[in-house]
Parts: structure tokens; C-alpha cells; sequence
């Protein structure tokens, strides 16, 4: 009799968990995906086309670029 019991009350128990985890499971396999460069573009090109820069911003932001890959070649053999 308390067999019965015990295993009624982990029947109880677990049930709502059960519901949980797929309620999760939909919640992550229906989120939307974020959006990010389109196929093909590279990831300075997605910069300028959504932040809209103008040439003259373009331009400061490809020098900044070649600043620190200048800064981190120096760097990386430190790292090593």
C-alpha cells in the first residue's frame, strides 16, 4: 500500500517537470534567429551598411582597423 503511494506521489511529482522541459525545449527551438551579415558580406561591410557611415566615417574606421591589426601582430607573439 505505501508502494503505491510513494509511486503516486513521484507521478505528481515529475509531471509538471515533464512540462517544464518542453515548454523550454519550444522556447529554444522556436526563438527567432539573430540577425547577422548576409552570405558573402564581411563583417566591415555589415558595420558600415547598418551603422550608415558616411565616406569620411569609412575612411577613420579602416585606418582604426590597421592601427590595431599593427597593434596586435606585435602583440601575438607575447601571447604565444
Amino acid at each position: 500500500m505505501n508502494d503505491n503511494r510513494s509511486t503516486r506521489i513521484w507521478q505528481w511529482a515529475v509531471l509538471p517537470l515533464v512540462v517544464c522541459n518542453m515548454g523550454l525545449l519550444l522556447t529554444i527551438w522556436l526563438k527567432p534567429s539573430h540577425e547577422g551579415p548576409p552570405p558573402g558580406e564581411t563583417p566591415r561591410d555589415y558595420l558600415v551598411r547598418m551603422l550608415k557611415m558616411t565616406d569620411e566615417q569609412t575612411k577613420h574606421y579602416d585606418e582604426l582597423v590597421k592601427q590595431h591589426q599593427q597593434v596586435m601582430r606585435k602583440l601575438r607573439p607575447e601571447g604565444k
